[in-house]
């Protein structure tokens, strides 16, 4: 190992425990040293030089307050030096290097002597990026804990043996020496493994990122370095000794039968990221039980079709829509339960909403006398209007793009079985090529969405994230589901376009199979294109290394250089959505096909272990996300669900063919009947399932209090007091309720 810095001296008043350093976390910078930069002969002005570097430590020159750069700009850097005559600066010019030095120099000056964080510098193999290791020690964890008021898990006592004490409280880490000796009595311990045990340090890899990422915005935009082409990218790291873990027991076709460990991976990536493979997997397990029901029915089908049992087919079907409309209200009601449950196991029960500025949002850079501190401020707001306006022009174009298609695919369809040679193909080959339309429009509109959303310029993460969910669920919709519609509620009353002698059902069931085998081949190659990618970068960055360097170093940097290689991991927002289109197509339009769902567990199935390869392989390790659910996908469930109930009564009166000696207006009342009666049952669901277990409640109610109490100062003593009611305070008062709560029990 090459590196550029002298090795850090320890602190000699922190003990040898407090002083043990940890790896956390790398920035990449591009080689300033190189000599393809030295040959660079562009040139920026200093104006421009000093604004970016002001920028990126969140001020403007003009707005600065005390030293807002480090020391080092004013002793070594010429260009940041104040005093420079303004007109000498507007006429200034510096040198890209120059300018790439003075801006590194200045964010490792910063990260090392004001931000106390240790780093190492190496260079890659072909020596054109700079990987900077930031360390952290234990002490450091500590004070920034203390100073933040960072909640850790506290350690489980032996008389915690009540069913709402289950789950560990969290609370917030002190450094006041009243507690400082209790702490190990206090807080979890974990060891170099991540796993609990008495002696270790307090604070888990993602708490240490949690903590260093906070630490570091406080000072430094890193979107801004990104930005301005100084740093390449930012990343957690790999820690392969857990990471094996999680590939054996978890990221594997071989555990397919096995439950999926939760908390683990939780613990190795984040309660995001975990959330969603919890969701995944009681999706599967709903998935399950349908179908089964689905073989059952489909067997019954079979035997009453043979037996010209029409009283008995129709009846079958009918029920078989009622299933799936309960069945997904009770899908989402247990999920509801579930997230509730592992909220409270995790310690994300009713946290403060944590508001993110998102890094790319576009403003006036400014002074906000709101927070008294400098950030970027929402432009005028007909501008706003006027890209929203845009945006909703542009879906409206693509939509009905979407559907002149599909039309054209039906006229072809009817083109096909109107023509001798092509009859036998017409019911097959444009299903095929609707299902292709899907994948390709899909593929199109993500772009498009993705521009649209960043066109509108939201402010905050969560803001972005959800308007770009409700974008891609839109149009996916229409997309995925309008050819569907039109099979099962329009086809039927068009004399070009009858359906086949086994009725609309029949076609509505094979273009439903049609679509699903499609979906899961497409499957298979965007497997695929994450490891050619990066394999792609590997072999490249082979080709370029230069032959003289020692194997030892090569073995070394492979680590952290093959890691800078994988594809970032942005968020879950089009592995949940493939998920809500596949629910939605079950939901929907799943009587028409009751071997539907079987192949819809398969897939779930193989995308749980698919993603899990997917994330531990190819991936890099993403920065850890707290969260105490799915967000808007649990609204976008329950639509799909309370949607289905009307679907589904539309099928059983319309395309089912039960009602078929009836006249129209006869059918449109009896769907709003079936129709009410199906919404009725989902709602009467909702309503006799409670969101959350008495068991959770309680525990969520003790945790709070014994939180509450660690705040009090009151270490760890959950016995109950006897203290008049009148001589509380309204502080204590609240205290007090959550006592007559949970310690009345038998």
């Amino acid at each position: 190992m090459v590196s550029l810095l002298p090795k850090l001296s320890k602190v000699s008043s922190i003990s040898e425990e407090d002083n043990k350093k940890s790896l956390v976390y790398v920035l990449q910078f591009i080689n300033i040293f190189d000599e393809g930069i030295k040959r660079k002969s562009k040139f920026i002005p200093m104006i421009k030089a000093r604004a970016n570097a002001y920028r990126v430590y969140k001020s403007l020159e003009k707005e600065a307050e005390g030293d807002v750069l480090p020391r080092i700009a004013e002793r070594k850097i010429e260009w940041l030096r104040n005093g420079i005559d303004k007109k000498d600066i507007k006429k200034s010019k510096i040198s890209l290097r120059d300018y790439y030095i003075g801006m590194l120099s200045t964010v490792l000056y910063t990260i090392k002597h004001e931000l106390g964080i240790e780093y190492e510098l190496l260079m890659s193999r072909d020596d054109d990026e700079i990987f900077c290791k930031l360390y952290v020690t234990e002490y450091w964890l500590k004070k920034r804990a203390d100073d933040t008021d960072y909640h850790l898990k506290f350690r489980k006592k032996k008389k915690w043996d009540k069913k709402f004490q289950m789950a560990s409280p969290y609370g917030p880490f002190s450094l006041n020496k009243k507690y400082s000796g209790k702490g190990k009595k206090i807080f979890n311990c974990y060891d170099e493994k991540q796993r609990e045990s008495d002696e270790g340090t307090f604070f888990t890899y993602n708490d240490k990122v949690r903590l260093l990422n906070d630490a570091i915005y406080t000072k430094l935009d890193l979107y801004v370095l990104k930005n301005f082409d100084i740093m390449i990218d930012a990343f957690p790291i790999h820690e392969n000794a857990s990471l094996n873990v999680l590939k054996k027991k978890w990221a594997t076709l071989k555990a397919i039968h096995k439950a999926q460990p939760l908390d683990d991976i939780k613990n190795y990536y984040s309660e995001s990221i975990a959330l969603y493979f919890a969701w995944m997997g009681v999706y599967a397990i709903f998935m399950g039980y349908c179908a089964a029901v689905g073989l059952i029915v489909f067997i019954i089908l079979c035997i009453s079709s043979a037996m010209g049992e029409n009283t008995i087919y129709t009846g079958t079907q009918v029920f078989f829509c009622l299933f799936l409309a309960i069945w997904a209200s009770f899908f989402d009601q247990f999920w509801t339960r579930e997230e509730r449950k592992l909220a409270w196991k995790w310690g994300t029960a009713n946290m403060t909403k944590q508001v993110h500025h998102r890094e790319k949002f576009e403003g006036k850079f400014q002074f906000d006398e709101v927070t008294g501190k400098m950030k970027v401020l929402k432009r005028d707001s007909e501008k706003r209007n006027l890209k929203k306006s845009i945006s909703f022009a542009v879906i409206g174009f693509l939509i009905a793009a979407v559907i002149a298609i599909v039309i054209a695919i039906f006229r072809l369809r009817v083109y096909m079985k109107s023509t001798n040679d092509l009859k036998d193909y017409g019911s097959i080959v444009p299903a095929i090529v609707y299902a292709i339309q899907i994948s390709i429009f899909d593929l199109i509109y993500s772009k498009v969405s993705i521009w649209l959303n960043n066109l509108e310029n939201h402010e905050t993460t969560n803001d972005y994230n959800n308007n770009l969910a409700l974008k891609l669920f839109l149009f996916r919709f229409i997309n995925s589901y309008c050819g569907l519609f039109y099979i099962a509620f329009i086809k039927m009353y068009l004399s070009s376009d009858q359906c086949t002698e086994n009725g609309c059902m029949w076609d509505l069931g094979l273009q439903l199979s049609i679509i699903f085998i499609t979906n899961m081949i497409l499957n298979i190659i965007e497997i695929g294109l994450p490891w050619f990618l990066y394999k792609f970068r590997v072999q490249w960055e082979e080709r370029k290394m230069k032959k003289h360097m020692s194997k030892a170093m090569r073995k070394e940097l492979l680590s952290i250089e093959i890691q800078s290689k994988y594809e970032p991991y942005e968020n879950p927002i089009e592995d949940y959505m493939e998920m809500a289109l596949q629910f939605g197509f079950i939901a929907l339009f799943g009587s028409s096909f009751p071997l539907l769902p079987i192949l819809a567990f398969i897939e779930i199935i193989l995308e749980i272990r698919v993603d899990a390869w997917k994330l531990c392989n190819i991936t890099r390790r993403p920065d850890p996300v707290k969260c105490e659910n799915i967000g808007i996908w649990k609204n976008i469930v329950v639509f799909i669900a309370y949607f289905g109930a009307i679907t589904n009564s539309g099928i059983v009166v319309f395309t089912s063919g039960a009602l078929n000696h009836f006249e129209l207006p006869t059918k449109i009342v009896v769907f709003f009947i079936i129709e009410h009666l199906f919404i009725f049952g989902i709602a009467t669901v909702s309503y006799f399932i409670p969101d959350s277990s008495k068991i959770v409640n309680r525990g969520i109610a003790w945790c709070r209090r014994i939180t509450q109490k660690k705040e009090f100062g009151k270490l760890m003593d959950d016995r109950p007091s006897f203290v008049r009611r009148d001589s509380l305070s309204s502080d204590f008062s609240i205290f007090l309720s959550y006592y007559d709560m949970t310690y009345h029990e038998h």
